[in-house]
């Protein structure tokens, strides 16, 4: 079988015809009869596509739903999260991950804010705001404003590379415009957010990964790979990033029942977010820097961020009152002491949360 995962050198294939009625027949049928229920489909305003957009970035929905009836509950309109801290956005947004997606969320709701709780009306006013690329600003401009623009995410790239049989790779920019340009005089006119969504669902339930549901397609007529039984083939995928592996061993230090956490730089890769010590060392001397006080093993955890990979021993130290033999905090600022209650207030960093439930786990520090 030919690697899927090849670059330019690709053969285009000739394009087929396309028959813009016969498409939007088809998927708007099916959409109607078979479309997924989503609770941010049952509001047709800005905001809350504009949330559920967000968080569906690199997030599979069942994990998002949660959050994103957390995030309504708690601030009900754009306005109400602009009034948030941003702290309290991160505490909300805490295991949902990639937290600068949380960050520019809440600049955005202040931009919006600012502008009477209006959202820009069109793709290439959406597309200024932080956070907003082109499909999200095409999926919000077609559901919201009706604008009749593609929104072009992964599961779209795969039903149409299949459908016209082109060898597109997924997160290649010159292929999503190529895919933008061939679904142009596709789109309907007035039901273009209909239409994306129903592209979307076709990705996400029938024109799968691998072991596509052929039989279940609406499209199977139309689609050339399916006729030449190449479905496979397409899309392309660009070779994985390879992760750099780090190893650190991460210290909860416990004083007096409250622990030591520290707030991270704003321009790291915790930016904003709190996190306990830890040392870059593959097995520091536990014994020779804390002698005298008590240590727990918490045990291993490995966290994969999108370009790395960290390797994580936990230690909870408990220290006397009178010991505070900690080293400096990687933000390069004072560490704060925190009482347990205190702990599960702030956002932490994801990588780091699981040894607080470890740690809460225990009768230490109450």
């Amino acid at each position: 079988m030919k690697d899927k995962r090849i670059e330019h050198d690709d053969q285009i294939n000739p394009m087929p015809a396309v028959d813009p009625q016969g498409i939007r027949e088809r998927l708007l049928n099916w959409y109607d009869h078979s479309g997924r229920d989503l609770p941010w489909r049952q509001r047709q305003d800005a905001y809350a596509i504009w949330l559920s957009e967000i968080m569906l970035q690199q997030t599979q929905i069942q994990t998002a739903l949660p959050f994103y009836q957390r995030f309504l509950t708690l601030w009900p309109q754009v306005t109400d999260l602009a009034l948030a801290t941003e702290e309290q956005v991160l505490k909300a947004w805490e295991g949902l991950g990639y937290y600068s997606r949380a960050r520019n969320l809440h600049r955005t709701a202040k931009i919006v804010a600012g502008r009477e709780g209006q959202f820009p009306p069109s793709a290439a006013g959406l597309r200024q705001l932080p956070g907003i690329g082109a499909y999200t600003a095409g999926a919000i401009a077609s559901i919201a404003f009706h604008e009749a623009i593609p929104a072009v995410d992964g599961n779209v790239v795969r039903v149409i590379a299949r459908l016209a049989a082109q060898p597109w790779v997924r997160g290649r920019e010159a292929d999503r415009k190529s895919i933008e340009h061939w679904l142009e005089p596709v789109i309907p006119p007035d039901r273009p957010g209909d239409f994306n969504q129903a592209l979307m669902d076709l990705g996400a339930t029938r024109c799968l990964p691998s072991n596509p549901r052929c039989a279940d397609c609406p499209l199977r007529s139309l689609c050339v790979a399916a006729s030449e039984g190449t479905q496979d083939r397409y899309p392309l995928r660009r070779a994985p990033n390879k992760q750099a592996e780090e190893k650190k061993v991460v210290l909860i230090f416990c004083r007096d029942g409250r622990i030591r956490v520290n707030r991270q730089d704003e321009e790291g890769l915790l930016s904003g977010l709190y996190a306990f010590d830890w040392l870059d060392s593959t097995d520091p001397d536990i014994d020779t820097i804390w002698p005298e006080a008590e240590r727990v093993n918490l045990g291993h955890h490995v966290h994969i961020f999108s370009h790395r990979r960290w390797q994580m021993q936990g230690w909870l130290i408990l220290l006397d009152s009178s010991e505070n033999n900690c080293p400096e905090s990687q933000s390069g600022e004072e560490g704060i002491w925190l009482t347990r209650r205190q702990l599960d207030e702030i956002p932490m960093a994801r990588a780091l949360s699981v040894f607080r439930d470890r740690l809460f786990a225990l009768d230490y520090c109450r």
